[in-house]
């Protein structure tokens, strides 16, 4: 009887303690699978910002016009460097964001057309000279983003080290033409060092990135980059991405918990042996013994359930199987810890970098048509015109590159002023705007570069077909704790679909899920991301009717924030754009 009572409590304390193992052992593959999704992620972020870089400059139409001129054959030498100047406009903004990148653009046979001031492009070699990347031109063709590794790409960065790229076909719109390609070079380096920051823990693993054909394309091991990734055995956890489609791989001899499992059966056969030449007595006290711990760690593994990763087993108090237990519970917790926070600090890393790109894709459009009118008034009449374009740019440049993202609203003001005064020249008396600025409204806190997508979406499009003068408005208003800007112009307004679409469009942009741009509408969407984003849904844009004439009037609702001037701003030297602080009165017109 107390034999058979014996033995029953040591093979219950014996389940109970395999099940505890198999536990740790399922959360150490779970880690294991969650460290390979993690690691594929970020590196789908960091190329996918490479893709996105290529989406946007090739949105715009003077890409397809450089490609569409060198195909004609009165193309010049002149027209060239014109060309090359164009791309160096549209590409500098990201390559000051990113300056690890290189970006270059290729005609459709492949002949390098430009590329930025780290380029290491030969105008002799083509893009496809590459024997691995000319088998696979067709794949490159008919896809929308190719990526080349830096096993295949033969290529080196300034720093002489492997490079990949990755290539977007630049299509003609009407008949998807290949036109020519654009590329997008970074350091492999950096893919490397994504790698190494999630080397796991475990012993004897592996961590590494293989192709769709199971090449190695990244590995800590230089050695086995390039062989084939089925060689070998051993436990492999892995994810593929649906977006480069590489497979993120971790291989090892054992996971957590695989040791004690091995280790459990011999720790039965001695507890049986014990147990059969033991009394009742000793029996109780060795499953006492037994279950204390596993009590303990029961506990905390139910406290974990329930999201309570404040726990600590102490290690010191149990044997040495336990111990190894409780060492793997302890490291899986902190784990978890480690975990829960990086996706923290990642979606606040998201949402600061949507607003960083929101803003910088308005900030280069105005710069550019700037150039434009300040190359062609400089070159056919040499006024003073041209000294007022260059002064103004430089205010709007100090203004834009300025780190902070808030400005007062007084600043906000001044640089549209800066930016009327380039219009005045281009469109001479045809056109005038007036600023009617509350005083008690002039320190008030604003995004920056709030306006002006919406003055030139106004002298853009609204003035374009009118044989009127033209004439905007900016009009301040305190609305208890809100601030409402209206920029009332007297164009030629919007048909009544593109009224309606526009409406809907930033109305339904007030959640998570933004809606696509409309054409010729992103900087008016972007300027409403930006201050959903900032402020909260309860804040942005919309567009209203005149009631008294023609136009439209686009109306910005923000929180009303004031805040003290530092002693210093009042009084600043030329290199910080004001000597004193510029009073505009309730209405001013120009």
């Amino acid at each position: 009887m107390f034999l058979l009572v014996s033995l029953s409590t040591s093979l219950g304390a014996l389940l109970f303690y395999t099940r505890s193992v198999n536990l740790i052992r399922a959360q150490s593959e779970m880690y294991a699978r969650n460290l390979c999704f993690n690691l594929s992620r970020d590196m789908d972020n960091y190329i996918g910002e490479m893709e996105r870089i290529c989406r946007i400059i090739l949105g715009n139409p003077e890409i397809q016009n450089i490609l569409e001129r060198r195909r004609s054959a009165g193309y010049s030498d002149y027209q060239y460097l014109m060309d090359q100047r164009i791309a160096q406009n549209l590409t500098l903004s990201f390559t000051s964001v990113r300056d690890s990148f290189v970006i270059q653009l290729f005609d459709e046979k492949g002949f390098g057309i430009y590329t930025n001031s780290k380029h290491f492009m030969s105008y002799q070699q083509t893009l496809f000279e590459n024997p691995w990347t000319f088998a696979r031109k067709n794949d490159i063709d008919a896809r929308r983003l190719f990526i080349v590794p830096a096993l295949y790409s033969g290529l080196t960065l300034f720093s002489r080290r492997p490079a990949f790229y990755v290539i977007r076909p630049v299509k003609r719109v009407r008949d998807n033409q290949i036109l020519g390609y654009m590329t997008v070079t970074a350091d492999n380096q950096l893919l490397l060092d994504i790698l190494r920051r999630y080397a796991p823990p475990l012993e004897d693993a592996e961590l590494r990135v293989l192709s769709q054909e199971n090449a190695v394309l990244l590995s800590l091991k230089t050695s086995e980059i390039g062989l084939d990734g089925r060689a070998g055995g051993g436990i492999t956890v892995s994810h593929t991405s649906n977006f480069s489609f590489w497979r993120t791989e971790i291989r090892t001899g054992r996971l957590y918990g695989q040791k004690e499992m091995a280790e459990t059966g011999l720790f039965a056969v001695c507890i049986i042996g014990l147990t059969a030449a033991a009394s009742l007595l000793f029996a109780w006290l060795f499953t006492v013994y037994l279950m204390r711990p596993v009590q303990r760690l029961t506990e905390g593994m139910i406290r974990v359930g329930k999201g309570d990763f404040n726990v600590s087993l102490n290690e010191d108090t149990v044997d040495r199987d336990l111990h190894r237990i409780f060492l793997g519970f302890n490291t899986m917790v902190i784990e978890i810890q480690t975990l829960v926070r990086t996706v923290q600090e990642e979606k606040l890393l998201v949402k600061s970098a949507q607003l960083e790109a929101l803003r910088y894709q308005i900030n280069p459009h105005f710069l550019y048509n700037t150039f434009q009118t300040m190359d062609a008034i400089g070159e056919i009449r040499e006024v003073e015109e041209v000294q007022i374009i260059a002064r103004s740019l430089g205010k709007l440049f100090r203004y834009n590159t300025q780190g902070a993202s808030e400005v007062y609203l007084y600043e906000e003001i001044e640089q549209m002023d800066n930016y009327f005064s380039v219009e005045k020249i281009r469109f001479g008396d045809k056109i005038a705007w007036e600023f009617l600025v509350p005083p008690e409204t002039r320190e008030c806190r604003v995004l920056k570069f709030i306006l002006q997508p919406l003055i030139e979406n106004a002298v853009v499009h609204g003035f374009r077909s009118i044989t009127r003068k033209g004439f905007v408005r900016i009009s301040v208003e305190l609305k208890g704790p809100d601030l409402e800007i209206a920029v009332e112009d007297n164009g030629t307004g919007m048909e009544d679909d593109t009224y309606e679409a526009v409406n809907t469009i930033l109305s339904d942009s007030a959640g998570d899920g933004w809606p696509p741009a409309p054409e010729g509408f992103l900087g008016i969407l972007n300027v409403h991301r930006r201050l959903v984003n900032y402020y909260g849904t309860r804040y942005g844009l919309r567009y209203e009717r005149n009631r008294d004439g023609p136009g439209l009037t686009a109306l910005l609702l923000l929180p009303a924030v004031f805040r003290s001037v530092p002693a210093k701003a009042a009084n600043r030297n030329e290199s910080g754009d004001r000597q004193g602080l510029k009073e505009y009165p309730r209405a001013a017109s120009r």
